[in-house]
């Protein structure tokens, strides 16, 4: 080392006023020269921070798994496990990996530099070095893994925030449930009293309203619970064919009322799935009402089953004859509250949870939703199922 790291502290005047104290940070020093770990412990524990120290790879490892320091000096000549391989160990584990790694040699030679930083390593040290400029290196990637705290801090916090919000959310749209199930019974007792009578019309559209808000608050209630993973399903034995007749009988209201028509193809037998009925059947709702919606009156809305030769999937596909979708919004129709970029003349509006809902629940059963679209030409949803899930055709 010469003189260069043992020089006097007396020759570097004012250091408390260059190098002021960073409070509580730890940095691991692993060299296997006890002397240099006794230098650099007399250099930074006084002025900057706590020093832990180790004298070899296996030992340096323990040390910053139990103690989780701010900064690691290592010696890249190490005995055993050389100080690159320990630096590739750190970098290599997520929970050690933000801590900066600085690495002590004595052959600065570019080739060597080169396989440090390869390593992982953060910066270099060259040995010998002087007092003021450990403590400056020191300092600067003290700082700098302070900050990366504070910022990791700060998005705990903002998670956290967002957490709660979700939960409260969630619990806002539960209570939402006993009050519309209120109204939706009330809707249909007037319903059947006056059906005949000149309030029908104007009844059926608030029943269909609320169904929609209903399916809603279903879809928001699921989202959640799919995002956390607790999205259970309960399969059965379902029949696509089946399963559309009522999906597309449901939505002849909306129809009549949007002055659209549903075509259904349905495949000449019957196809069989395992999966959640009530699932697939708000799947198919929240399809179906996206393409009616989106579909000027006097067109029509097309439903049909699709077959993938050796795909091993089995679809249904909702095609509407709305103004399409550009393709840029098609990369992030799915996500929860998205909307075009650009107004579109589109009849009626919506938050963007359908197809997230859709993607979700197609995703838990192991399926896919796809779409394809271009502007002018309508829009074809298809959600796949997979054939593991296929019973009999």
């Amino acid at each position: 080392m010469g003189n260069a790291v043992g020089e006097k502290l007396s020759s570097s005047p004012c250091l408390e006023d260059f190098f002021p104290p960073m409070g509580d940070r730890l940095v691991a020093v692993i060299d296997d020269d006890t002397l240099l770990l006794e230098l650099i412990r007399t250099i930074l524990t006084p002025r900057l921070c706590e020093v832990a120290s180790a004298t070899d790879g296996a030992s340096g490892l323990a040390l910053c798994r139990a103690r989780k320091p701010d900064l690691v000096l290592v010696d890249v000549g190490l005995p055993g496990t050389s100080g690159l391989d320990l630096c590739r160990t750190l970098k290599s584990d997520p929970e050690l990996r933000p801590i900066p790694v600085l690495v002590m040699t004595a052959l600065p030679e570019e080739e060597n530099l080169v396989k440090a930083f390869a390593a992982g390593a953060d910066d270099f040290l060259e040995k010998p070095f002087r007092n003021y400029e450990l403590m400056a290196r020191t300092r600067a990637h003290l700082r700098t893994k302070s900050l990366y705290d504070q910022l990791e801090a700060a998005l705990d916090r903002m998670n956290e925030e967002a957490a709660n919000q979700e939960r409260l959310v969630h619990m806002l749209v539960h209570d939402m449930k006993s009050p519309l199930t209120g109204i939706m019974g009330y809707l249909e007792l007037l319903v059947r009293r006056h059906a005949l009578g000149p309030q029908n019309r104007a009844l059926d559209a608030m029943s269909a309203s609320c169904q929609g808000l209903m399916r809603l608050v279903r879809d928001l209630l699921d989202l959640g619970k799919a995002r956390a993973g607790r999205l259970l399903l309960q399969p059965e034995v379902v029949g696509l064919g089946r399963e559309l007749e009522t999906a597309c009988a449901e939505q002849e209201g909306e129809a009549e009322r949007r002055r659209t028509r549903i075509r259904v193809l349905l495949p000449a037998q019957e196809v069989l799935l395992t999966a959640d009925r009530g699932i697939v059947r708000r799947v198919l709702a929240n399809l179906l009402s996206n393409a009616l919606r989106h579909s000027p009156a006097g067109e029509e809305v097309r439903v049909f089953v699709r077959r993938l030769d050796g795909a091993g999937e089995v679809g249904i596909a909702v095609l509407d004859a709305g103004e399409g979708i550009p393709l840029d919004d098609q990369q992030r129709l799915f996500d929860a509250y998205a909307h075009s970029a650009a107004p579109l003349p589109r009849a009626g509006g919506g938050v963007g949870l359908g197809l997230s809902f859709c993607k979700l629940a197609m995703e838990a059963h192991g399926g896919r939703i796809e779409v394809d679209s271009e502007p002018g030409r309508g829009a074809c949803f298809t959600v796949w199922f997979p054939v593991s899930t296929r019973l009999a055709s």
